[in-house]
């Protein structure tokens, strides 16, 4: 157990969006669990009128008129910025988390930023990580996945450690809660509802033209009645058809019911990412299928005995199509397997392991 006198001071970004806040919040909450000291500074990218990206920069050097004293300084949002030279010079490990997959993501932001001075910030944002990773200018990367350090070349430097996405023990707690009331509103399935969740971050891996092609190929070739819902938090209006609705952002308590009520959900990750909703899914014993791309084949620490895994779309395709048609046979065996696999092997109890300790290292 660390001790309470640890302190780790979190740089964080001025608004992160969906999956990275509810990571930056899960990992806080996780540090002070292991008995660290988390000192929070939230990044203003407005201190410079026109320009987000030099705002952090000044920013984060004003940081050190306010944080002092502490023995780690943790990045969050795949970057850090200059006030962590400051740092490097009192002797600061800097450690950084990266999120989704910044190789992808940053230059996907230039291409899609709507005016010249947008493609400008998004171009600088992009240089400037390209510099940090190739210079390896972080003590230590923090990933998800083996993919994402890949992705950024810190791998074969050694200095990363995987930290993959948990689950708290309240968290356990309550979706248990939400299981059992939501057992009498599934009932006696005349109909099966398949669920799928798109991101915030334009990340490599199913769209929703994809995931609508998909549900069509399934709806043709099952037996039963077949509906689709699909949240995707960047719309704002809900598109509602016989068999397919597309919502935005839901409330906690409408995500949980849906979600909780669902029989299938669709991990929208290609690589061998089980994401936060692919977790929540398995904590209220919701089947998951995803595709895993044969080059990320073998990275993956779950089964196809655990979920439906598919190496391409026909294959997924064929996966759920099954499923569906055996449906009382196959589900209550992947809702038993899915919920089994998250208290093994994504407990924060279970995943926090080689992350603590190289904080507990690093503090010394």
């Amino acid at each position: 157990m660390a001790m309470g006198t640890k302190l780790i001071a979190t740089v964080e970004p001025s608004r992160p969006l969906g999956g990275v806040r509810t990571w930056i919040a899960k990992v806080v909450m996780a540090l002070r669990l292991e008995g660290f000291s988390v000192a929070r500074y939230v990044l203003d990218d407005s201190l410079l009128p026109g320009s987000t990206f030099f705002s952090m920069h000044i920013s984060d050097l004003l940081r050190h008129l306010r944080l002092r004293g502490h023995g780690v300084l943790l990045y969050f949002g795949s970057l850090h910025y200059l006030g962590y030279l400051l740092d490097k010079l009192k002797g600061v490990p800097v450690m950084v988390s990266v999120s989704g997959h910044p190789v992808y993501e940053f230059p996907k932001a230039v291409t899609n930023a709507g005016t010249i001075h947008e493609k400008v910030g998004a171009s600088l944002v992009w240089r400037y990580a390209r510099l940090a990773y190739s210079l390896d200018m972080a003590d230590m990367w923090i990933c998800h996945t083996l993919t994402a350090c890949e992705e950024i070349g810190v791998a074969d430097r050694g200095n990363y450690v995987l930290l993959k996405q948990f689950v708290l023990p309240h968290e356990v707690a309550l979706y248990d809660r939400v299981y059992h009331w939501l057992k009498e509103e599934r009932g006696e399935k005349r109909e099966v509802r398949i669920f799928a969740y798109l991101s915030y971050a334009d990340l490599p891996g199913l769209k929703l033209w994809s995931l609508l092609k998909i549900f069509n190929r399934v709806r043709r070739r099952v037996k039963r009645r077949v509906t689709f819902v699909v949240e995707d938090p960047r719309i704002r209006t809900t598109k509602l058809g016989d068999a397919i609705q597309i919502t935005g952002r839901m409330p906690l308590p409408d995500f949980l019911r849906i979600l909780g009520t669902s029989d299938l959900y669709i991990e929208t990750s290609i690589d061998e990412e089980l994401r936060l909703t692919a977790l929540d899914a398995m904590l209220l014993r919701v089947p998951v299928a995803k595709i895993l791309h044969p080059r990320f084949y073998g990275k993956q620490d779950y089964t196809e005995d655990e979920i439906l895994i598919g190496t391409s779309v026909n294959k997924l395709v064929e996966l759920i199509v099954e499923y569906v048609n055996n449906f009382d046979h196959y589900h209550e065996y992947f809702s038993r397997t899915v919920y089994e696999f998250m208290k093994r092997k994504r407990l924060w109890d279970v995943v926090k392991v080689d992350f603590v300790q190289t904080l507990d290292e690093m503090m010394f």
